[in-house]
């Protein structure tokens, strides 16, 4: 019988192997997993959520200004080395600079004075979008190269009344924590 070209072939599932092309690439990792491997290293993390632009499907319900605490790593059969130390605790906050946080790569320290979080801050990437397409002559931060300094000036603009949020949206609720949080 000659084949009807106006019949049309069901879709086929692809193969197990087929499917795996047109995954997500990123690999299904266990936090606990990351910070066991980490912990072999003798390095440490802080988890936090990141500003970001996109709106994504799950939106964190803890600020920056709240640190997670991680359980030590597990012994799983994949672990060939053995136990894994426990992973060092993280510090008081994940974004704010305390004496021992200081990283030896991070020479710079920026205080934000008002912003839509404020506080000192070891980091541009995490500066930017607090004081990002705020009014030129409302917001006010600035950078120094050590922290004492920064965490000086910080104080004492707290306490001369300097320090308030300005900017505030809904969204930076989810972004950075309430209010209340967002002020060191």
């Amino acid at each position: 019988m000659p084949h009807s070209p106006s019949r049309a072939r069901a879709p086929r599932s692809p193969s197990p192997a087929e499917a795996s092309l047109y995954s997500d690439p990123t690999p299904d990792v266990s936090l606990r997993d990351v910070c066991a491997m980490l912990a072999s290293m003798n390095m440490s993390m802080t988890v936090s959520p990141t500003p970001v632009r996109e709106t994504r499907e799950y939106e964190p319900t803890r600020g920056p200004c709240h640190s997670i605490q991680l359980p030590g790593p597990p012994t799983t059969p994949g672990n060939r080395r053995g136990p894994v130390p426990p992973v060092p605790s993280s510090p008081p906050s994940d974004k704010w600079v305390t004496p021992d946080s200081i990283r030896v790569n991070a020479p710079r320290f920026y205080v934000v004075i008002r912003g839509r979080c404020c506080g000192v801050f070891a980091s541009w990437g995490y500066v930017s979008p607090l004081v990002y397409q705020l009014p030129k002559d409302e917001r006010f931060f600035f950078m120094v190269t050590d922290y004492e300094t920064a965490l000086e000036e910080y104080t004492s603009a707290k306490n001369d009344g300097e320090v308030r949020l300005i900017g505030r949206t809904s969204r930076d609720i989810a972004k950075y924590g309430p209010p209340h949080l967002c002020i060191m």
